[in-house]
């Protein structure tokens, strides 16, 4: 049979497409769980801990129905190809030609152990011209001064930390992008893809702390102003988390006590109640290079009377002990921590 002309090469471009296709479409069929495992997660039941945020607790949860998964720490999620992408750092091709190369795992029974290198966490930093525009563009509003004046901090406290609040989430990044390309938002981890569907990290009404270091934002972590939505506290997909308030540390006289507490809540009701304090995010978050800024201080450690407060405590004492840090510690009551110090008292 003859085809007319530039026939001859149609015919290749209707095949690689229709291959192409299937290969995408069986890239999604694979289960979410075998990929999980390929990837190097230790996936317990439907969950585990994500690599993209730094999590403590899983908030990776999986979806076997729909072949699926979604982060309720970070806010990442999607299938098969947007698990790959975001745990090896590539795009989505990248992604399908790791589950149809190396990394597949079709044919593998989903019980089957698979031995993987971890995925190590990400380390990139946030940009500080967007996160000094993000917190400029974002004031704080009634909800959220009513929300942190109820819990005992006072408005001083509050404009001094420079606290601020996403009203709308959608009109925020519109903004953005007439400043920067959804590429630049997503490298300092302001915007995520959730099933191609770009969007802040950040919801409505959520409270922003930012983090300054020598005057420039590093970082901005965020806080429900309702205790009922979930996740609490949002971070920055997948950038490195500093610690709050390093400037006291540069600052701070070092043959004077500093306090290093567990969350930026007790940080800054530490600093209400006079103390001069920094904060880590999670009980494990203090790394080497953060105990490192501590060298040779007298350093106060002030855990949560729970769990989660007795490992930031063995933590923090074996690290920071390592860079001849002073260490000693003060307890609160169990099953309270800093923040209660100065939160009203119910009649």
């Amino acid at each position: 049979m003859r085809f007319g002309r530039g026939s001859t090469r149609t015919v290749p471009r209707v095949r690689s497409r229709v291959t192409g296709t299937l290969q995408w479409e069986a890239a999604r069929a694979i289960p979410i769980l075998q990929v999980a495992r390929r990837l190097g997660l230790k996936v317990r039941g439907v969950s585990a801990i994500c690599p993209l945020h730094g999590d403590t607790e899983p908030s990776l949860h999986f979806y076997l129905k729909t072949n699926s998964w979604h982060c309720f720490g970070c806010s990442n999620g999607g299938g098969t190809i947007e698990l790959v992408a975001a745990l090896t750092r590539t795009d989505k091709r990248g992604a399908l030609q790791w589950l149809m190369g190396a990394g597949a795992i079709s044919a593998a029974p989903s019980n089957t152990p698979v031995v993987a290198t971890p995925i190590q966490e990400a380390k990139r930093v946030g940009n500080s011209d967007i996160l000094n525009w993000l917190m400029d563009s974002s004031p704080l509003r009634p909800r959220g001064i009513n929300y942190l004046t109820g819990r005992g901090f006072s408005e001083v406290i509050l404009r001094r930390f420079g606290i601020g609040q996403v009203e709308s989430a959608s009109a925020l990044l519109e903004a953005a992008q007439l400043r920067w390309t959804l590429d630049e938002l997503k490298q300092t981890g302001l915007v995520t893809d959730t099933y191609g569907q770009a969007r802040l990290i950040f919801r409505n009404h959520t409270i922003l702390f930012p983090f300054l270091d020598q005057g420039a934002i590093r970082y901005v972590q965020g806080r429900a102003a309702n205790d009922s939505d979930k996740p609490r506290w949002i971070n920055l997909a997948g950038i490195q988390k500093p610690l709050f308030n390093v400037d006291a540390i540069k600052s701070h006289p070092r043959s004077d006590f500093i306090h290093l507490c567990e969350g930026i809540t007790d940080t800054i009701a530490a600093a209400q109640l006079g103390l001069t304090a920094v904060g880590v995010l999670g009980a494990h978050s203090l790394t080497p290079d953060h105990a490192e800024l501590f060298s040779g201080m007298k350093v106060t450690l002030l855990p949560d009377g729970d769990r989660g407060g007795d490992q930031f405590e063995r933590h923090a004492l074996a690290l920071l002990r390592r860079f001849n840090a002073n260490v000693s510690v003060l307890r609160v009551p169990r099953g309270t921590d800093i923040a209660d110090q100065i939160r009203p008292k119910k009649d």
